[in-house]
């Protein structure tokens, strides 16, 4: 199966990564679509136009676009745009969409990540259409919270991503992914996927 990846600065992270784990669990081809700071709302037409069987996106709730501007609160917008998403793959009779959450900054809960309870809404509303949901930023929690690094795993070391027993997992500004993360993201989202 080819997939359409979507998403924002995390995605540009982790595509890499998500592209080599599906290509290991058999799939064909992984095109990853991503620029930073944008929202559902940007990938509207691309989305449309891809000819690919199935989807993956992830958007951490980025609301700096301008097709987010004045329609409201970031929940409401957000709530909005993943929905339209997910109604055009479904009337374009795309049966395979996957809606991956995403990390929270650093310090902040997994409670408290607004974006995933509208994901698991519109997956459950679109559930007979082929649409799921899957927790991927769990992957990068810890006690339920985002820290900033984690201990080592044994791919880690292998990869040197190891700096003193830590796997560093986030960028200074708290957000974004360095390598370490980005594999764990990126091997969370492969792993919600059949293998082909």
């Amino acid at each position: 199966m080819d997939f359409a990846v979507f998403g924002d600065s995390l995605m540009g992270q982790a595509g890499d990564y998500l592209g080599w784990f599906l290509g290991l669990r058999g799939h064909n081809r992984a095109e990853v679509y991503y620029w930073p700071g944008t929202a559902w709302c940007d990938w509207r037409d691309k989305a449309i136009h891809h000819s690919s069987p199935a989807r993956i996106a992830a958007f951490s709730g980025n609301m700096i676009t301008p097709c987010t501007q004045g329609r409201g609160s970031k929940e409401a917008v957000y709530a909005a745009d993943v929905e339209e998403f997910v109604a055009i793959q479904v009337y374009l009779g795309r049966r395979n969409t996957w809606l991956m959450s995403t990390p929270g900054p650093v310090g902040t809960t997994e409670a408290a990540n607004w974006t995933i309870p509208i994901l698991q809404a519109t997956a459950a509303k679109y559930a007979a259409y082929g649409v799921r949901y899957y927790d991927a930023a769990h992957a990068l929690a810890s006690a339920g919270s985002y820290p900033m690094w984690v201990p080592c795993d044994s791919i880690d070391v292998s990869l040197g991503h190891c700096f003193l027993g830590l796997g560093v997992l986030r960028e200074d500004d708290g957000a974004h992914l360095r390598p370490a993360g980005a594999r764990r993201w990126g091997m969370a989202m492969a792993g919600a996927v059949p293998p082909a």
